[in-house]
């Protein structure tokens, strides 16, 4: 498919695929380029992933410039090597997101990659863009290598929440 059909995507459910490693990679052919990215504004509503033995990353490469403004929902069950979820530039674009059910991922370690420490630290002590105004219900189930919820989150960043479930 083109790019500008994937952008319209609006629910993207991948299930019981064998193979895949990746769901977002993004790479810039033209290394040293100082040209600016254009932000690239998907559609996505529902992200549904499901029994994807190999998947590794969900996003990958350089995320400042795509921005999930419309995803609501998003699913993450029986992906036993995802380490991580959220790359930390990737959260400022997710202010509609109202619900994230991650399960049976047992490899997950965070589900904010802290990556670059500096500018983890600084989306969440600098950027008035980085808040979940709209997550109400967050579950984690069986992912016993999850080493911590959130990364230097503090609550007004979930104004919403109204139910936190983690569970074995």
């Amino acid at each position: 498919p083109e790019l500008k059909d994937v952008l319209k995507l609006k629910y993207l459910n991948l299930n019981d695929i064998v193979g895949v490693k990746g769901l977002f990679k993004f790479q810039i052919s033209e290394p040293g380029s100082i040209r600016e990215l254009v932000p690239l504004n998907m559609g996505l509503v529902d992200l549904t992933l499901f029994d994807l033995p190999e998947l590794k990353f969900i996003w990958k490469g350089p995320t400042n410039f795509l921005s999930l403004q419309m995803l609501d929902m998003i699913y993450v069950n029986g992906c036993p090597k995802l380490k991580t979820i959220f790359s930390p530039t990737i959260v400022r674009s997710l202010p509609m997101l109202k619900t994230l059910r991650i399960s049976n991922c047992e490899e997950l370690e965070h589900i904010f990659d802290s990556g670059d420490s500096e500018e983890f630290k600084c989306l969440y002590t600098c950027s008035q863009q980085v808040c979940f105004p709209n997550l109400e219900w967050i579950e984690v189930e069986n992912c016993n290598k999850l080493k911590c919820l959130f990364y230097n989150f503090v609550a007004g960043h979930f104004p919403s929440l109204a139910d936190l479930d983690i569970a074995d």
